[in-house]
Order: C-alpha cells, then sequence, then structure tokens
C-alpha cells in the first residue's frame, strides 16, 4: 500500500504496522483517532516512511517498538518544531497549529507505550494541561539537573533534558487551564473558553520554576 488514510473509528486487536520507504499512513486532523497496534516500524530516514497522526494517538503493546526507535522517528518527524517532516512520525493537526501543539509519548510501566498529538506540558496525554502535570514535572526530579529526560518528565522539546526553556513551551502552547484541547472538545463547545489574564501564563511559568527550583535546593 502506497497511502492509507484512515477517516475515523479505532482499531483494537494485534494489528503490526509497518511504514517503510516512500508509504504514508494518514490518521484525521479534525477528530481523535485512537489505534491500537502490537508492533509499529517506521523508517525514518530520508526516503523513509511517514506516520501522520493527526489529532490522533497510536498505543503500541510492550516490545512492539522500543524506546529509543520511537524518539528516533519522532525527532525526524518533528523537523524542528514543524511537526511537517519528510518521514519518520508527524502530525498534521500540530503543523497547522503554528507551534502551540506537539507530539508526545508515555512510557507505561507494563512496557506499553502511548505516542499522541499533544499540547506542551501534557505529560500524562489525557487531552489537558493542568497543574496535576506541573506536578508530574516537579516529581519527576530532572528539571535542571541536566539528566536524560522525555515527555513524561518534562523534555517537551526533545532536547533530552528539563529546563526553562520547556516550560516556555508550555507557556506558549497556551493550553493550560483551558480544559480539553482536543479538536472534537472544540468543535462540541457551545461557548467560548474563558480567557486567562493578562501575562497569567508568564506568571504561572515563573511560579512553576521557582517550585521545581525549591524542590531542586531540598
Amino acid at each position: 500500500i502506497g497511502s492509507l488514510t484512515i477517516r475515523a473509528g479505532t482499531i483494537t486487536g494485534t494489528a503490526q504496522l509497518t511504514v517503510g520507504g516512500g508509504g504514508r499512513v494518514i490518521f484525521p486532523a479534525e477528530g481523535r483517532l485512537t489505534v491500537g497496534l502490537s508492533r509499529l516500524t517506521v523508517d525514518e530516514t530520508a526516503l523513509g516512511g511517514r506516520l501522520d497522526l493527526g489529532a490522533g494517538q497510536v498505543a503500541v503493546a510492550a516490545g512492539g517498538i522500543s524506546a529509543a526507535d520511537l524518539r528516533d522517528d519522532l525527532i525526524a518527524g518533528r523537523n524542528g518544531g514543524g511537526w511537517n517532516g519528510a518521514s519518520g512520525i508527524v502530525s498534521s493537526a500540530a503543523a497547522a497549529s503554528g507551534g502551540s501543539r506537539s507530539v508526545g509519548y508515555v512510557l507505561s510501566g507494563d512496557g506499553t507505550i502511548r505516542v499522541s498529538f499533544a499540547a506542551p506540558g501534557d505529560t500524562d496525554l489525557d487531552g489537558k494541561t493542568d497543574v496535576f502535570d506541573l506536578v508530574s514535572i516537579n516529581g519527576a526530579g530532572a528539571y535542571g539537573t541536566g539528566g536524560s529526560a522525555d515527555w513524561a518528565r518534562g523534555d517537551f522539546n526533545y532536547d533530552g533534558v528539563t529546563n526553562v526553556f520547556d516550560l516556555v513551551n508550555v507557556n506558549g502552547g497556551g493550553a493550560y487551564g483551558q480544559g480539553s484541547y482536543l479538536p472534537a472538545a472544540a468543535v462540541a463547545a457551545a461557548s467560548p473558553a474563558a480567557v486567562p489574564e493578562p501575562n497569567s501564563l508568564t506568571w504561572l511559568a515563573a511560579a512553576g520554576l521557582a517550585a521545581l527550583g525549591r524542590r531542586l535546593r531540598r
């Protein structure tokens, strides 16, 4: 199959997905599609395959992809933050957001991996960015240490560490405290979302930095 476009629904079970050189798999950017896979392989080389998550997510069973391979796929697709790379894992929904959305991933204790369209700061990929995510970043203990980090530990720009630039990304995403950022919720909203007071998100980032700093000084 040269190009496969999935419009809606949920795919579960033991499906294996391989996106090889020149192959294209495309999820919708307008709605939330969930796909469960036993194995995922994406060729992220220059002439490789391309998995476009749109606004959806993929759950891969334990052993179905290594964290290192997934990260390579994501970095190739990230393309410096545009999420429109020629190969790897990309997101047309994130690409259309002007930098306010991204693709995140969570490594579960049972070995399963979930990769999803996301807003920077949503450490657990539950569709919203809130104080619990800041608490998770704080609890992970990676902030400002220079130690290796992943998305769930606060690395939202894929440079391998958690620092002030990651909190700047959270601030720039504009999703903090705004409820669900997923497209389906946005379409269903009957009234405009509350708009934070000027500089409130900047204040939030500063407060988060202070809290993280206090933890590191203990």
